[in-house]
């Protein structure tokens, strides 16, 4: 294991991530955002300090000798698959870590184990959040958690790959960006993986950009335009508003955010395809038909599913796109409250929700946990219908007694509707 490679480029990581961190402080700045500005410029003292500390010790020699008498000096040194995988996982670990101080330092977030996670949620581009209220976070802290699903939308370390030279003919940028791929082989658009790199970065930021004009044309105000178009570019779907997408109200920003998941979401060996005028071998990818196939076909479905609850066809259509869009690129962005136009708004169906609502609650309440040996006594309770189920399971609950969620009922339209959201979950 070659220890003082792996420090070379984790000492490569911190230090890009203290020059991302530039432009949340400068917004700090800008907005007079005390608490934020003295959070964000300790990280980045840390990151400086720690960064040149372990390039200084690195394989390469000091960070202030020439790069190639540092590389002639040890040539016959370098990284393999084992060392790849290591840079990988302490790589995105480092980055999770010190990402989330700004968020701690600052007050924002009270506890580490919070910042920590909204932090790995934005960087791995999931989308979970702790927050409550999201709006009352300073707008340089928004504006860097929204950055960390840019960030990790691509992979941090494919951008160490674009930027940073490396040995040549000894298959380093092979060994890491097969680390940072999540698929089972790695291929190169270019003859070099350090230009395949940069390619896919220039049409990463290009799209960002397009999009972030798109949504300025609509009349979304600029900070907000980036930072959606941060969240969209990574599929993660951080948005600074507790309405999501659904606080803007226009058809127009969610259709262009729609259509752009959908962009987002497609191999960019298509786009890369298109820019070499090979659009028809483009178009004939199995990938890509199966991708758009799913997308139509699924939009369409839930389209005329959800038409009874929704003003006219162009609104049902307009929801399920957008929703179809969100889920497939799993972004997560949302034009309607979870539920909302998709199931019928009857009095079973509010009750059946704060049913399940209290047993969901059961761990908090003291509810005993269901064991199976406590069930033979209810057998016949579930045979009997279903108001007497229903108080049963109540009296239950209010008792803090074992409940049991699986003898919950469904309505027959849950089971009709649910079915047809299904294809949405392949990826």
């Amino acid at each position: 294991m070659n220890i003082r490679a792996i420090g070379f480029y984790i000492g490569h990581l911190l230090r890009i991530e203290g020059v991302l961190l530039v432009p949340a402080l400068l917004i700090a700045l800008f907005r007079h955002e005390h608490a934020s500005l003295r959070a964000l410029g300790i990280t980045i003292l840390i990151l400086a300090v720690l960064s040149m500390a372990l390039l200084s010790l690195g394989r390469r020699g000091p960070f202030w000798k020439r790069r190639r008498e540092a590389e002639n000096s040890r040539s016959g040194e370098g990284i393999h698959a084992r060392e790849g995988f290591v840079i990988t996982a302490l790589g995105w670990i480092a980055l999770s870590l010190f990402g989330a101080l700004p968020f701690y330092l600052s007050g924002a977030i009270p506890h580490f184990i919070d910042c920590w996670f909204e932090t790995v949620s934005g960087f791995t581009t999931t989308g979970a959040t702790i927050l409550s209220e999201i709006e009352g976070l300073p707008m340089s802290l928004l504006y860097w958690r929204s950055f960390t699903h840019w960030i990790g939308g691509m992979g941090v370390l494919v951008f160490l790959l674009a930027i940073i030279p490396m040995s040549k003919g000894n298959g380093e940028t092979f060994h890491l960006l097969r680390a940072e791929s999540p698929g089972p082989s790695v291929g190169k658009l270019t003859p070099t993986m350090r230009h395949t790199a940069r390619l896919l970065y220039a049409i990463y930021v290009a799209l960002t950009v397009i999009m972030i004009g798109f949504l300025l044309a609509g009349g979304m105000p600029l900070f907000d335009s980036i930072v959606h178009a941060f969240g969209t570019a990574g599929t993660g779907g951080f948005s600074i508003k507790n309405a999501s997408i659904a606080a803007y109200g226009s058809h127009y920003l969610q259709t262009t955010i729609a259509v752009f998941m959908v962009l987002f979401g497609v191999n960019f060996n298509v786009f890369y395809l298109i820019l070499c005028k090979r659009a028809s071998q483009a178009l004939r990818s199995e990938e890509l038909r199966a991708y758009l196939g799913i997308l139509f076909g699924a939009t369409v479905l839930i389209a005329f599913n959800i038409l009874p609850q929704s003003q006219s066809l162009g609104d049902a259509f307009h929801h399920s796109f957008f929703q179809v869009a969100s889920i497939m690129t799993t972004t997560g962005f949302s034009t309607v409250q979870p539920l909302a136009g998709i199931l019928p708004h009857d009095p079973y169906r509010a009750h059946h929700h704060r049913r399940m609502r209290g047993v969901d609650g059961r761990r908090h309440q003291g509810c005993a946990r269901h064991h199976p040996r406590q069930g033979a006594h209810r057998r016949d309770a579930a045979h009997a219908p279903a108001p007497y189920r229903e108080g049963r399971l109540h009296g239950r609950q209010a008792a803090g007694r074992p409940c049991d969620p699986r003898r919950i009922r469904l309505h027959d339209r849950v089971h009709r509707r649910v079915p047809a959201f299904h294809p949405l979950h392949f990826d």
